[in-house]
């Protein structure tokens, strides 16, 4: 029991209660075995801009070097807020969502040397 009543010892009705426990409270600060990156405006400019050229957020994770739910989060948003529209890919046949993955892809591995200045903040402008 974690609590300590007004008596901790009665003797009217006999009974002995529990005295508090003892807390002990940790003297230094846990590190988690993670870091942080922080949440970058322009990313979510080029974030969004990409999803609208119809990359997946598969293809910005890998190439932005993020995590897939934080692209998600970042183009959910998006979509909830009226700035991008969703499309449904999942309809398509597979071999032509295959073939175009692939191209889309190599595609990106191009653009994405012109994207970087601009998540960085060298340039005003994205490309």
């Amino acid at each position: 029991m974690d609590f300590k009543p007004i008596f901790p010892k009665r003797k009217m009705d006999g009974c002995v209660y529990a005295s508090v426990r003892k807390k002990y409270m940790r003297t230094k600060p846990v590190k988690s075995g993670w870091f942080k990156i922080k949440n970058n405006p322009r990313e979510n400019v080029a974030i969004i801009k990409l999803s609208r050229l119809g990359y997946t957020i598969n293809q910005i994770s890998i190439v932005l070097g993020r995590s897939f739910s934080y692209i998600h989060k970042r183009v959910r948003t998006a979509i909830n807020r009226g700035l991008l529209h969703f499309i449904d890919k999942r309809k398509l046949p597979s071999q032509i969502r295959l073939a175009t993955s692939t191209k889309r892809m190599i595609n990106l591995q191009k653009w994405i040397t012109l994207w970087t200045p601009f998540i960085l903040g060298e340039v005003d402008r994205f490309p």
